[in-house]
């Protein structure tokens, strides 16, 4: 049964969430600014070699932020123009929200969103897990650890401060991602 989150629900779920994935997670927020227990929970991720997907859709990210997201060997990101949608799903559930995943948002805002059990809401969270997908393939994949200036997305390395190899910003590769019958034969 889905159930509804308030702000502070909010937060214990996608805790909850990022906690329990053990095959695949899915983060998709206009904003990145990781707050520390976000970081704790995706590096122990990142060690258990666990697939995780970050889309977002804001074009920088803050030097410090791709400094750790360099560090993290299993966790993709791509940018998805004109995002606005933020959801946050792994095999088991799914959370719709209003919640970026900003630090700021997380402790100053007044959020609330829908917590999706796939065991429960099959449809919904294969509805939800789909446009997942397609923001996927649609978004452009950035590399960390390669260069940028020039790229119209990112400040140049000397505006920025972060050094001359942040990101490589590829187009017009898109991301392979699995098919819906890929999804339907992990049920």
């Amino acid at each position: 049964m889905a159930k509804f989150l308030n702000t502070s629900a909010t937060n214990y779920y996608l805790e909850e969430l990022i906690k329990n994935t053990t095959e695949r997670l899915i983060i998709i927020s206009p904003f990145l600014k990781f707050n520390n227990r976000i970081r704790e929970l995706l590096e122990d991720k990142d060690r258990l070699k666990i697939d995780v997907r970050i889309v977002y859709g804001k074009s920088e990210l803050a030097p410090h932020e791709i400094n750790w997201l360099r560090s993290l060997t299993f966790v993709r990101t791509s940018f998805c123009q004109n995002l606005h949608a933020k959801c946050y799903l792994n095999e088991h559930a799914a959370i719709i929200t209003s919640l970026n995943l900003y630090d700021f948002s997380q402790v100053n805002n007044n959020e609330m969103g829908v917590y999706v059990d796939r065991e429960h809401e099959s449809e919904l969270y294969r509805d939800t897990y789909e446009e997942a997908q397609r923001l996927i393939r649609i978004s452009e994949e950035v590399r960390l650890g390669q260069t940028t200036a020039g790229h119209p997305l990112f400040k140049t390395p000397v505006q920025s401060g972060c050094p001359a190899v942040c990101l490589q910003f590829v187009l017009p590769t898109r991301q392979t991602a699995p098919t819906r019958s890929d999804a339907l034969r992990r049920s």
